[in-house]
């Protein structure tokens, strides 16, 4: 980032490099993240995290949590979400349109599970 992520408005999806520590990564639940705001047709900023060499940007917004994260800055504003759970909770509370949630609760869990046996 070449500037403060204050500066830059809109959603940023922070997500891990691949090996070279610049290319997006193999991390699947990165790749749900991606795909949900692709879904709902979010335009979106996209930062890689090199998981070998953090920035000391990067560690002081995530707490030194791994990715995925998303930041959603607005007006000055800055909303920082973790954990894929919560991020995709918080995309369909404020992009409502189009609704991905399954109206089955037992389905939603095992979606959730599904992507984290992948992460290991």
């Amino acid at each position: 980032m070449t500037e403060k992520l204050e500066e830059q408005e809109g959603v940023h999806l922070f997500v891990k490099a691949g090996i070279n520590g610049r290319d997006l990564g193999d991390c699947p639940l990165c790749q749900r993240i991606h795909i949900l705001l692709v879904l709902k047709k979010v335009e979106y900023y996209v930062h890689t995290v090199d998981m070998k060499k953090k920035t000391p940007e990067y560690r002081n917004i995530s707490g030194g949590k791994p990715p995925p994260m998303i930041c959603d800055v607005y007006g000055g504003n800055v909303v920082t979400k973790q954990d894929v759970a919560r991020i995709a909770d918080y995309l369909e509370q404020t992009i409502r349109e189009p609704s991905l949630e399954c109206e089955n609760e037992a389905a939603n869990k095992v979606g959730i599970d599904l992507f984290r046996v992948f992460a290991g």
